[in-house]
């Protein structure tokens, strides 16, 4: 508990060290820095915290504290040294604002996650970063590549976890996601703000950044479950307010390299896309910059050659440590599906005009901030080449739409940017015109009038008419309204998975079950990984092998599950370590997962000549048993008594015929079969027809009738 207080002191000295260390002559507006330094204290405490592994110093609460307490000394001895503080102004309406947009976020996360911070995510994605994150709280060892969000949640779990046990450690992880969703509206109004100070765009800021964060950001957050994509665009958002601060406050140069250098670091260790994307764009940036600045100076050219060389060097390492240098295996890694949100003009459309406008004032004056027009126009350079890998099908719709965040982030950047030229050139009304545009069309989207009158008569509008204008509005909306309850893990299987985490200290208890909440879930909570023991597309054969050689002892399995029914009746052979009526912790029936025989009470005598005579007649051949999934305890006695694998050859994976081919493919020519198995009574007049080499009263050894088996299958 001290060491988590001390933390949360040390975060507000250093907040306050930020805020008050001066930096201008004027005053500065305290709500900007105050929730910029939060994430910039993040980028902090990242780029320590790998130092700190480098040197073998294990990564938790005590060494970051340690990194805090250095930059506390180091801001408030410059405070001192010059004896005064920035001096600083608050508007009423910012907090109110803030007040607003987090009130707005929190009742998302209530009906998502209820006062009792529920674990109720739709998806299973946020329990790999919860694992992720409690890798860290209990080896204290950061992630290969992408730690930052795993990083800044184990800080959460860790400052909580004195008054939390730890198979409740996802309370504090769901209070992390919702303070940093919290946290990113703020950044979005405070960086518009940033963008232009003009009475017009106060005006409009919040209200532009709801609409931020009712797009893809509560997509990923109600939906998606991708944490490290909205702390991605968080640290863009940084990136952003870096570059407009060296525009506007050159003079301060220093301060703000040194933000930007942070917000760089945390950004290559963020999110594998957003490493090359938003470096290069920042790098572009600086470029434009300093043209437009016609003053090259050696601070300006260490800088930017700083820049390169950290970005360069994040890029050159995740590309041979990730992917070995191989440009194959990359495309690899970027074809791999996944779910996701798929539009690809039609929630972006509305932003062109913002576009143009601020281009042809950006060209025609040049007096107007380059950086947002800039890395925006490179985003979708960069979207256009991506466009033509996923049309090549070198790219999966997962990860091609990834880069729509900063899209969306961009068009609501640009909107700004726009409403204060217009102010400037005295053309409001053209902006007024347009925001009563988008104003409209999000007005049908959420009373949801075209499909409530397309419902009343379908002759309301053709079937090819788009029933919704912002659809990805209609998409969360829609979301909002499911009944998240129906996504938690029910008391009876927690039950069992928080005793699992909290009384046992095997290194590995692999989850036997299809459900991908439990599986990722029970995973998180040990800090385990155990995905090469995962039912998805293993059979359970493989399973028990592969566990028998690493050692493990016990697995979780959900008697409701349909891994469990599937194989209850060898399941019913393990002894529980824990159970209840809903699930249960077991342990291998003897010796091992796969010596199972002796505990097989009144096994059939027949099978087991029939395994003997394959042992000792056709040791020098393949002999897989033809059987179907039912006979999952034949199958591991026949594997055990014969040395014959049989899972390239299950019979449920194929039709058929298929059979066949991929017997003739394995160049196979015997098989074992069972009279009382469901596989061979449907394919009996097949079976029947080809050499019978050994045969009893429980099922015989066939070989084909030929030089292999004929797929005219009847």
């Amino acid at each position: 508990m001290i060491i988590s207080v001390i933390f949360v002191l040390l975060f507000l000295a250093f907040l306050m060290g930020i805020i008050l260390v001066p930096k201008i002559d004027g005053k500065i507006n305290m709500i900007k820095v105050a929730v910029m330094g939060i994430m910039a204290i993040f980028c902090y405490q990242s780029f320590w915290a790998f130092m700190f592994q480098l040197v073998g110093i294990p990564v938790n609460l005590k060494s970051t504290c340690i990194s805090m307490a250095a930059a506390v000394l180091l801001l408030w001895g410059m405070i001192i040294k010059k004896k005064k503080m920035q001096r600083i102004f608050v508007r009423i309406t910012d907090i109110a604002v803030l007040a607003v947009l987090a009130g707005i976020v929190i009742a998302v996360s209530l009906h998502m996650f209820t006062p009792y911070l529920r674990l109720s995510y739709i998806n299973s994605d946020p329990a790999n970063h919860f694992n992720d994150a409690m890798v860290i709280v209990k080896q204290g060892v950061l992630g290969k590549h992408i730690y930052f969000s795993a990083f800044v949640n184990a800080m959460f779990i860790e400052i909580f976890s004195p008054i939390l046990i730890v198979s409740k450690y996802y309370k504090a992880f769901i209070f992390a996601d919702i303070f940093m969703h919290v946290l990113e509206v703020w950044m979005c109004y405070v960086l518009m703000l940033t963008v232009s100070a003009k009475k017009i765009v106060r005006i409009f800021a919040p209200v532009f950044a709801l609409g931020y964060f009712w797009g893809y950001p509560a997509y990923s957050y109600m939906t998606g479950g991708f944490v490290y994509w909205s702390i991605g665009v968080m640290i863009l958002m940084l990136l952003v307010y870096a570059l407009l601060l060296l525009e506007r406050y050159p003079k301060n140069y220093k301060c703000n390299v040194i933000l930007l250098l942070f917000a760089l670091y945390a950004n290559t260790c963020c999110n594998a896309l957003f490493i090359p994307l938003n470096s290069a764009a920042v790098i572009l940036a600086l470029f434009v910059l300093a043209i437009r600045q016609k003053k090259i100076n050696k601070k300006m050219i260490a800088g930017f050659l700083v820049v390169v060389v950290i970005a360069a060097a994040a890029v050159f390492v995740l590309f041979m440590d990730k992917w070995g240098g191989s440009f194959d295996k990359m495309i690899t890694y970027v074809s791999k599906a996944g779910g996701m949100y798929h539009s690809v003009y039609a929630d972006l459309i509305y932003f062109i005009p913002a576009a143009f406008i601020v281009l042809f004032y950006l060209l025609k004056k040049k007096k107007y901030p380059a950086a947002i027009p800039v890395m925006a126009l490179f985003m979708v350079v960069c979207t256009c080449v991506m466009y033509g890998f996923l049309i090549n099908h070198m790219m999966s719709f997962y990860y091609y739409f990834k880069i729509y965040y900063n899209l969306w982030l961009f068009g609501w950047l640009l909107c700004v940017m726009a409403a204060d030229i217009l102010a400037d050139e005295k053309q409001l009304a053209g902006f007024y015109a347009y925001v009563g545009f988008i104003g409209i069309l999000a007005l049908f989207t959420f009373t949801n009038y075209d499909m409530n009158m397309w419902e009343f008569d379908p002759g309301y509008n053709e079937a090819s008419v788009p029933k919704h204008f912002l659809a990805i509005y209609w998409n969360n909306l829609d979301t909002s309204q499911k009944d998240y309850g129906e996504y938690t893990i029910l008391p009876d299987l927690m039950e069992v998975m928080s005793y699992a985490a909290e009384e046992l200290d095997d290194d590995k208890i692999p989850a036997l079950v299809a459900d991908d909440r439990t599986f990722y879930w029970f995973d998180g909570m040990r800090a385990q990984n155990t995905r090469k023991y995962k039912p998805y597309n293993r059979e359970l054969m493989d399973i028990l092998v592969k566990m028998d050689k690493n050692g493990i002892t016990k697995i979780f399995v959900d008697k409701e599950d349909k891994i469990y029914q599937q194989y209850e009746n060898y399941f019913s052979l393990c002894k529980a370590v824990y159970e209840n009526e809903r699930a249960a912790i077991l342990t291998f029936p003897g010796e091992s997962w796969c010596k199972i025989l002796p505990y097989v009470n009144g096994y059939d005598e027949g099978k087991l000549e029939l395994y003997k005579y394959v042992k000792k007649h056709l040791k020098n051949e393949r002999v897989p048993l033809m059987a179907a999934k039912e006979s999952c305890l034949d199958f591991i006695i026949y594997r055990q008594k014969t040395k014959q694998k049989s899972t390239d050859c299950y019979t449920w994976n194929f039709n058929p015929k298929e059979n066949l081919d991929n017997l003739n493919q394995l160049g196979i020519k015997y098989i074992t079969v069972l009279y009382g198995d469901s596989y061979y009574q449907e394919n009996q007049y097949y079976l029947d027809g080809q050499e019978t080499v050994f045969e009893n009263e429980s099922g015989k050894i066939i070989k084909c009738a030929g030089d292999s088996f004929s797929t005219e299958y009847k």
